[in-house]
């Protein structure tokens, strides 16, 4: 700048112009400043926002792990109660088929001794109308001996709740 050709109404017009160009850069710069302080707080709340978000991850992360494992258990545990129930019914075919090999077989034996019985009961009565022999110590008939008891009811007796039982499991068994 030429500072000395100048009067004293140029060297004002100067100065005022050397000012107005200094409040425009310290405008400038303050605006800068302000600026600054703007983008920094925006940082700081960028941070404090990621330091959150990071937070949040890390516990989703966690129960994401814990899920995982939760889910694998109970895999684990259905495949083992599948394995335990198709042993279980395997089990019980095989039970039901015991059950109806064994009920065959009970049926065939009651309806063999059912005819065997029905025999015995026709000999015990007839046995029951035969006079009885004492028998001696030897187990050969005694004809010294004398009968105490000639009473043939008990037999009878005897003979007709044995016909009522078979009649009464026949009945049973044809239900």
């Amino acid at each position: 700048m030429k500072v000395e050709g100048l009067d004293a109404s140029g060297l004002t017009r100067v100065i005022k112009q050397l000012e107005h160009q200094y409040e425009k850069t310290m405008q400038n710069h303050n605006e800068g400043i302000a600026n600054n302080r703007q983008l920094k707080e925006e940082i700081n709340t960028l941070r404090r926002e990621r330091v959150i978000y990071d937070n949040i991850y890390a516990q989703f992360e966690v129960e994401m792990k814990k899920k995982a494992n939760e889910l694998l258990e109970a895999i684990t545990e259905a495949e083992l109660a599948m394995k335990e129930r198709k042993a279980a019914e395997e089990l019980l075919a095989q039970l039901k088929l015991r059950a109806d090999r064994e009920d065959n077989e009970f049926k065939e034996e009651y309806n063999r001794v059912v005819r065997g019985g029905a025999e015995e009961v026709k000999s015990l009565i007839q046995d029951a109308n035969k006079p009885s022999k004492p028998i001696d110590k030897n187990g050969k008939p005694d004809v010294n001996l004398k009968l105490e008891n000639t009473n043939k009811e008990p037999a009878m007796k005897q003979v007709a709740f044995t016909v009522i039982a078979l009649q009464r499991a026949e009945n049973w068994l044809n239900r």
